[in-house]
């Protein structure tokens, strides 16, 4: 009698451990699915082509600056405005992880881009991440052509949402923003850029975090 109810056991046991393996199983395809950014989410467009992989994708609103005329003005109302665009920021690569033989910047309205710009080891985008706040940082990715500098920003840590600064010789001259609702305005994964390998990716090392390219000398808010 013992060993029918040690046997009983054991096969209780088994089948326990087969199910926990297989809800195991289930979370980590879910995590590594999860850890190359949600491919292609259907609540979001993308400029992403079939075959590529996204690690951002933004719905970008343009940032404006009101200039009030009265010290009352200027405190009681908004500093910024946002203004809707159906303009769409996507970040594109041709492997789910590192490294990538290619990987592309696209911006503009779905079926009307308005600049592509693929990475190459002569002309790469630059990576680095910085602290803000105690409580929140950034992931940065930028590139030039000409004399602009179009710098993506990920917002980390406590912080939420993506920023698009185009700077000329210095001056911002352009500033959009997604909106803070991961899922809903944007979805993305800078922070998972490390330069391991990818020839068009080249790790920026600062010697003053708030001193860089993507650091404008004139901005447009007043």
């Amino acid at each position: 009698m013992a060993d029918l109810v040690a046997l009983s056991t054991l096969r209780t046991w088994a089948s326990t451990m087969r199910r926990l393996l297989k809800w195991l199983s289930a979370i980590a395809a879910l995590m590594a699915c999860s850890a190359s950014f949600a491919q292609q989410s259907s609540s979001l467009a993308s400029h992403c082509k079939q075959g590529e992989f996204a690690f951002l994708n933004a719905s970008m609103q343009e940032v404006h600056y009101p200039r009030y005329k009265t010290e009352d003005e200027k405190r009681t109302k908004p500093l910024w405005i946002l203004q809707k665009t159906d303009k769409v920021l996507s970040i594109c690569a041709d492997r789910p992880a590192e490294p990538f033989n290619l990987i592309a910047y696209r911006f503009g309205k779905i079926g009307n881009i308005e600049l592509e710009r693929i990475a190459t080891q002569s002309s790469p985008f630059h990576i680095f991440e910085r602290t803000t706040s105690p409580h929140t940082g950034e992931a940065i990715l930028f590139f030039s052509a000409g004399p602009y500098t179009y710098c993506v920003s990920e917002a980390t840590a406590q912080g939420s949402g993506i920023s698009l600064s185009v700077l000329k010789s210095g001056r911002e001259v352009a500033s959009f923003f997604s909106g803070n609702d991961r899922g809903t305005d944007y979805e993305a994964g800078l922070f998972e850029l490390n330069q391991q390998g990818s020839p068009g990716l080249r790790k920026f090392r600062p010697k003053n975090d708030f001193q860089t390219p993507c650091d404008a000398k004139h901005l447009i808010r007043p």
